[in-house]
């Protein structure tokens, strides 16, 4: 298991008290896979994204809301802006044809709190 100490601080562009930029630790995923790939042996990654959750802060300049703002618009769209550049970064390696990637989310938005989460009213895609 890694976690943000692992991470060079040249891929870093923001950190927040949950870890850093979600671009980062995609660029650095990218980097495990080319490595795995160039020595023959599978991978599997598990990646957690960190700016849709609050401070809802991150890097400047790659959507068009300030970070600022502290906006949880603001956090979930870089993320989405961070997933397409990692599909994108992705698409252009040798070993993307043959591999999955599934894209789902641990839990929604509201759904902090000391009862139990009425299941119904929750639901959380996953795209393969």
């Amino acid at each position: 298991m890694l976690d943000k100490r692992d991470i060079p601080d040249a891929l870093v562009n923001h950190t927040t008290a949950w870890g850093i930029d979600d671009e980062a630790a995609f660029n650095f995923t990218l980097g495990h896979c080319d490595d795995s790939y160039k020595k023959g042996k599978l991978f599997f990654n598990h990646l957690m994204t960190i700016s849709n959750h609050r401070p809802y802060t991150f890097p400047d300049g790659r959507i068009d809301i300030l970070s600022a703002s502290h906006q949880s618009q603001g956090g979930v769209k870089y993320t989405d802006y961070a997933i397409h550049k990692f599909l994108t970064d992705a698409a252009q390696k040798p070993w993307f044809d043959n591999t999955v990637f599934v894209i789902v989310s641990d839990h929604c938005s509201h759904s902090a709190g000391k009862t139990d989460l009425p299941v119904n009213r929750y639901q959380i895609p996953c795209f393969i």
